[in-house]
């Protein structure tokens, strides 16, 4: 009899057990949560800094200079006549070739007021024109041809200056300067490359009221090739280690009243 009790106990104790534990099952659920994990890897990143080179470079460099201008070609006639101009005083210049040239020209001052007209012509394509022949109604003229021969001439030379006026370039020209005993009056200019140019003034009577300098000044220019250290910023690609972290999901069985507690 004590063992069929003891048995009983035993087999009730059994039952409660496994009633309690399926009591347990069925009041847990599975639920999600998230978890970081960290890791390394390489990645790929950009990196600049700065190198040095050589690099050949253009270098222009000028050299100046001045210098006093003789006319070659200097003469003047009184009865010449040409748009208006009269009483013509002519000066020829050769020009050296440079670069840049400018010329400038200082009428001094004179002993009494006189209107004065400046023009500067470029003479290189047909060259300048030379002092006009000497005809004069006083000369011992011997025979009809030799005049005939004279006035030829000078009709031929009118000819020949008209059309190198005609068709020369126009450098610079002034119609309103006054020379007077008070101050200098300047005439400044550029050459445009020119090397044959002539500087025709009209309207002084005598060679005392057309008293002037010229002065050239010049400029050079040469391009050199210079070596030079120089700076540049490079872009460079490198491996670098990273340190990522993510968050990941992950499960695990609670109770259903440890939900109901933390909500």
């Amino acid at each position: 009899m004590r063992r069929q009790a003891v048995g009983r106990r035993l087999y009730v104790a059994i039952i409660i057990m496994l009633m309690l534990v399926v009591s347990i099952a069925a009041g847990c659920v599975e639920v999600s949560y998230p978890v970081k994990e960290t890791y390394w890897e390489n990645t790929t990143v950009s990196e600049n800094h700065s190198e040095t080179f050589s690099q050949v470079v253009p270098i222009v460099r000028a050299v100046s200079g001045e210098q006093a201008l003789t006319p070659d070609i200097v003469w003047s006639n009184p009865e010449l006549e040409y748009n208006g101009l009269k009483h013509f005083w002519y000066y020829g210049y050769s020009l050296p070739k440079h670069d840049e040239s400018r010329v400038k020209v200082l009428f001094l001052k004179q002993s009494y007021y006189e209107f004065v007209r400046v023009y500067v012509y470029d003479f290189g394509e047909r060259g300048q024109i030379l002092a006009p022949p000497l005809i004069s109604a006083g000369e011992n003229v011997t025979s009809s041809a030799t005049a005939l021969g004279g006035i030829e001439s000078w009709k031929n030379w009118i000819n020949s200056s008209n059309t190198k006026l005609t068709y020369a370039r126009t450098l610079a020209g002034i119609s309103d300067l006054w020379l007077n005993g008070e101050e200098n009056q300047i005439f400044e200019f550029n050459t445009h490359g020119s090397r044959e140019i002539a500087i025709i003034i009209s309207g002084p009577a005598t060679a005392p009221n057309c008293y002037f300098t010229t002065t050239l000044s010049w400029s050079d220019y040469s391009t050199e090739n210079v070596t030079r250290a120089a700076d540049h910023i490079v872009t460079s690609s490198i491996q670098q280690p990273t340190e990522i972290t993510q968050s990941i999901l992950k499960t695990k069985v609670v109770p259903f009243w440890e939900i109901l507690l933390n909500r």
